[in-house]
């Protein structure tokens, strides 16, 4: 991959104050008392899929931090910024809360060293994380969020061809419509038309009048054609487009432009 140029002036003393061992005796306090390390919910997923880092871990990263690849930089900073920016990566603190994110951390060692390529490896990973992020949300619908999360990347890389195509993708996938219908698994099986034919005539209505794409997910190939000639048949005249896909319940899901 193309190595990127990051224009953005580096914070020059965001966090500075919050050393690194502050932090580790306040992650060592929170396993102490039981208490949950806090996490975000701007950057990352759910609290319960965030990747999460000990405090041994984190000792660990700061002795394993690349030092400073600049002769004279202060290379004692440097390895404890760059620890600070794997744990909010970890944490998945890319963007958000200020300060105390992955991106500061990383543009306050390119401060320090400019030539710190593990500082630039890491704010191509904030960037990917965050594209990723949006992507996932504007999947399950949230669109606000997955602008949110692309808005925040193209503060440092707005000119990014990724920013860019996912930006776009996130505007396409909002200007669609989707519903999805589920069907009785034992009547697909049993191939019984007459249990399922008012649920199918208004799936066939449904994608006529909206000319939707149609996804028929099965068992198998088998019921997934007669699904489909059942729609067909409910369809009349009107053309239908569909695609089969596997799956262990039999649902049928409508995509269509708004």
């Amino acid at each position: 991959m193309a190595r990127r140029r990051w224009h953005e002036s580096a914070p020059r003393s965001i966090g500075r104050s919050f050393s690194l061992a502050l932090l580790i005796a306040w992650l060592q306090a929170c396993v102490h008392t039981g208490e949950p390390v806090p996490e975000t919910e701007e950057d990352g997923p759910p609290a319960n899929a965030a990747p999460t880092t000990s405090v041994s871990a984190l000792q660990d990263l700061r002795q394993a931090s690349p030092e400073s690849s600049t002769p004279g930089a202060p290379s004692a900073e440097v390895g404890e910024l760059l620890a600070q920016a794997q744990w909010a990566l970890a944490a998945r603190r890319l963007t958000h809360p200020p300060g105390m994110n992955a991106r500061d951390y990383y543009h306050q060692v390119l401060h320090l060293d400019p030539a710190n390529d593990a500082a630039r490896q890491g704010l191509q990973r904030v960037l990917d994380l965050s594209i990723e992020g949006s992507l996932r949300a504007a999947h399950q619908g949230n669109f606000k969020r997955a602008e949110l999360l692309l808005t925040r990347a193209g503060r440092f890389a707005l000119q990014d061809p990724g920013i860019r195509g996912a930006r776009a993708y996130v505007h396409r996938l909002s200007r669609q419509g989707k519903t999805s219908f589920p069907l009785s698994g034992a009547a697909v099986r049993a191939r019984d038309a007459t249990a399922l034919a008012d649920g199918l005539r208004r799936i066939a209505e449904h994608a006529v009048e909206h000319g939707a794409e149609i996804e028929i997910h099965t068992a198998d190939d088998l019921q997934g054609l007669w699904l489909f000639d059942q729609l067909r048949q409910h369809a009349g005249d009107d053309p239908l487009r569909a695609t089969i896909q596997s799956a262990q319940e039999p649902e049928i899901r409508l995509t269509w432009r708004r």
